[in-house]
Order: structure tokens, then C-alpha cells, then sequence
């Protein structure tokens, strides 16, 4: 009981650390949203990318908000019946989030360069900032998928 708990707090702690990082990128990427937009309506590419933009920010934050919401769910009232098949849901929704954001944020296809790798461009400081924050958030997508893995197995052994 007392390791669910603990993972359960690890959870509540990465998906409060997101929310902070989900914040600062969809803050500064909003600096750029009416230069975006115009631009949108001229070319389906600079469409596409603003679509893509608000998409995997979007979903990122609602990973983050849903894992922050079982994760206290299940920090207060215990892993009880099904906890572990919760945990096993709230590991799919997050990867899907996840996989979603590297697909667009991440490096091209083909390269094996991690996401931080990425150029900044220049004269773009927020939007350099909000890839900076978005990196961060891939990773807290990353070890948040990874909890909920440990969860789920530690609930389905456990009985939880």
C-alpha cells in the first residue's frame, strides 16, 4: 500500500512539474497566435502547423490534468478495486498524449537526434522558450508513462 502511494505522490509531483512547463509553452506560443493565423489563412502548411501546434499542446496539458487527477484520485482514496486496470488506462492515455507531441515536436523522421537537439531560430525568444518547455514536458510524458506502467504492474501483482 505504502509503494502505491508513494508512486501515486511521484505522479501528483511530475504531473504538477508538466502543468508548470504546459503553462510557460502554451503562454509563449500564444505570442505568436495572430501572426500564426494569418499566415495559416495563405498557406496550408503554416495551417497545418499552427493545427499541429495547439493539438499536441493541448494534449499534453489534458495528459497531464487526467494523470494529475487519477493520481490524487488514487493517492486519497487508495488503489482500491480496479486500480490496477486504471492504471494500466491512465498509462495509454498518457503515451497516446505523449507519441502525439513527438511526432510533431520531436526530430524529423529519420534523424536520431533527441528533441533538444532542435535549432533555435532567431529572433523567436518565446517560441525557442516554448520548444524549451515543450521538450520538458515530452520528458515529464515520458517518466509520467513510465509511473503508470510501475503502477499498473504493482496493482495487478498486488491485487490492487
Amino acid at each position: 500500500m505504502i509503494l502505491m502511494q508513494l508512486i501515486h505522490l511521484t505522479q501528483v509531483a511530475l504531473a504538477g512539474y508538466g502543468a508548470l512547463h504546459s503553462y510557460g509553452a502554451i503562454t509563449n506560443l500564444r505570442t505568436y497566435e495572430s501572426t500564426a493565423e494569418k499566415a495559416a489563412r495563405y498557406s496550408n502548411e503554416a495551417e497545418r502547423q499552427l493545427h499541429e501546434t495547439r493539438t499536441t499542446q493541448g494534449a499534453g496539458a489534458a495528459a497531464l490534468a487526467a494523470s494529475l487527477g487519477a493520481a490524487l484520485h488514487l493517492l486519497l482514496n487508495g488503489s482500491a478495486f480496479q486500480g490496477g486496470l486504471r492504471a494500466a488506462v491512465m498509462m495509454a492515455v498518457v503515451a497516446a498524449a505523449r507519441a502525439h507531441g513527438r511526432g510533431f515536436w520531436g526530430p524529423p523522421r529519420g534523424e536520431g537526434r533527441t528533441a533538444g537537439e532542435k535549432v533555435p531560430l532567431p529572433k523567436m525568444g518565446r517560441y525557442n522558450e516554448a520548444q524549451s518547455h515543450t521538450e520538458e514536458i515530452l520528458k515529464v510524458l515520458d517518466w509520467t508513462t513510465y509511473s503508470w506502467i510501475v503502477a499498473a504492474m504493482v496493482g495487478i501483482f498486488r491485487g490492487y
